[in-house]
């Protein structure tokens, strides 16, 4: 399980990360060197769509795959909404016909 989180700093908030598995205690040193590799290879961008409604904004420095993600899961849930609302509409307007024919 993975959780990316912020903490306070000068100009950004830098992230926090932690890491929940089950896993033998002998390989726990090389697993947060894999993870520390993954996070350096994967870059960092700033965080920009959580800032509207904050009386001081802030920056978040997040993983470029973690942005990536983000974006695409927003979308996804925006084209499932849309998707939704129109058959819903649909299905009102054939039950409207269907009740005005009779």
């Amino acid at each position: 399980m993975f959780f990316a989180g912020h903490s306070n700093a000068a100009d950004f908030y830098c992230p926090r990360y932690e890491f929940v598995y089950n896993n033998n205690k002998d390989t726990i040193k090389e697993d947060i060197k894999k993870i520390l590799s993954a996070l350096r290879l994967a870059s960092f961008d700033v965080d920009e769509d959580h800032l509207w409604g904050l009386e001081i904004p802030f920056r978040t420095l997040v993983p470029t795959p973690t942005l990536i993600a983000h974006d695409l899961s927003k979308n996804l849930g925006k084209e499932l909404a849309s998707d939704w609302a129109s058959k819903t509409y649909a299905e009102f307007v054939k039950l409207k016909n269907q009740h005005l024919a009779k």
